[in-house]
């Protein structure tokens, strides 16, 4: 399941120069980062914040979608404040994949649990392209050696952690994410 779930993290990598070449595909993978880290925050990212965090967790997403809103405004160089963001942004997305990792290591065979990682991996891997393509590999390589770690070592990692700035951290990043969609990969109407 581990190797299954690389795979279709790194398939995009193979495809999408070549997609690219379509007129249509440019909008359509707006889309799917949009989409996908959307689904990624209200499916995953906050869900499993309010359970580390509890309500502080909707306080904590709604900084990370504002604080760099807040920096453009505030006459901070707009390359410099999603610079900043998307590395927090990305930082979410690793530990996220070493959560997936787990998920695969504690869940028998093809169970729905395991089935829900795979699944979502393929659009993952787009968003990753979608939101960096000069550095697509180098993100997609983070997030499989995360994913493998939380595989590996990850309950042993958790066990150690304190539980509540873990969750607040999630959130923060999700809202990052949030406002790296809004901002820049806003598709075209």
């Amino acid at each position: 399941m581990l190797a299954a779930a690389i795979l279709l993290l790194a398939l995009p990598l193979l495809v999408a120069d070549r997609l690219r070449r379509l007129s249509w595909f440019e909008a359509a993978l707006a889309w799917v980062v949009r989409v996908t880290l959307v689904g990624l925050f209200f499916g995953f990212i906050l869900p499993d914040a309010w359970e580390h965090a509890g309500a502080w967790s909707l306080l904590t997403a709604a900084l990370g979608a504002l604080v760099p809103t807040l920096a453009e405004r505030a006459g901070l160089a707009e390359g410099r404040v999603e610079g900043v963001n998307l590395l927090v942004g990305q930082a979410g997305l690793l530990l996220h994949a070493g959560f997936d990792g787990m998920a695969i290591a504690t869940s028998p065979g093809f169970s729905a649990m395991a089935v829900s990682v795979l699944v979502h991996q393929l659009p993952v891997g787009f968003a990753v392209v979608g939101m960096q393509p000069r550095g697509a590999l180098l993100g997609v390589l983070a997030m499989s050696i995360a994913t493998t770690v939380g595989y590996l070592v990850g309950h042993e990692w958790l066990a150690g952690m304190a539980v509540l700035p873990l969750g607040l951290f999630q959130a923060f990043a999700g809202g990052s994410l949030l406002h790296f969609v809004g901002h820049r990969h806003a598709p075209a109407a």
